[in-house]
């Protein structure tokens, strides 16, 4: 089957149906070296390939296969059994080590496609503090970055929020931007669909959307100053 630039294929993705609908280990160790070739391995090319392109950019991220997460989970303490995940994911950081903790991209794949983005994922609430007082503070400095993140077809995820305004933040409960004050953790996602990964344009959808997160990441650096 011939592979596109970035080396995904249909076979990448049937792969990652057929996981999908049999997670098990049997099906795994059957197509192990498939998954590796069509999906794994064409993953750690396309960070590999982002890290190229925002070389000396505002928001230079490395990635690799050594920034990637494993395909089997860890089950031990978890209700959920299944032995893999049933989507290939990793990280795009300041230095290319994945414990990183400074500005970063998370990436994923699953059958259906997949998306790219960054932001303050699962955050103590001593961090989210100041940047929820810096958007009631300087709101069109936050209009700004959202303008930003709109334009790259980036946006704020809104599943995870408090039911009512933070602690410490009870009387801003009209402010304009009461809604993204309440949630527990401020992820800017964008979706790359399947025919993006298919026809060469993922990584300009990937680079668009990192080089947004930049403004977001600036945004939360001087809440924190």
């Amino acid at each position: 089957m011939t592979k596109n630039g970035n080396g995904f294929t249909a076979r990448s993705f049937d792969l990652l149906d057929a996981l999908a609908h049999d997670n098990s280990k049997d099906w795994f160790d059957a197509h192990r070296a498939d998954f590796d070739e069509y999906v794994r391995e064409p993953f750690a090319a396309f960070l590999e390939a982002l890290t190229e392109q925002l070389s000396g950019s505002d928001i230079a991220l490395q990635g690799s296969a050594a920034t990637m997460f494993r395909q089997a989970r860890d089950v031990r303490f978890s209700d959920d059994k299944r032995p893999y995940s049933e989507l290939v994911s990793g990280l795009l950081t300041e230095t290319g080590d994945k414990n990183e903790a400074g500005r970063l991209a998370y990436l994923e794949l699953d059958a259906d496609g997949g998306r790219i983005g960054g932001g303050m994922h699962r955050p103590k609430a001593k961090d989210l503090a100041p940047v929820r007082q810096r958007m009631i503070d300087e709101p069109d400095a936050f209009q700004s970055v959202l303008d930003t993140l709109h334009d790259a077809d980036t946006d704020f995820e809104h599943g995870d929020a408090v039911e009512t305004m933070p602690r410490g933040f009870s009387d801003h409960s009209d402010h304009r931007y009461a809604d993204i004050i309440r949630l527990k953790q401020l992820l800017a996602m964008r979706p790359i669909p399947k025919t993006a990964w298919l026809d060469d344009t993922a990584a300009d959808r990937a680079v668009e959307a990192i080089h947004a997160l930049a403004a977001f990441y600036e945004f939360i650096e001087a809440a924190h100053r």
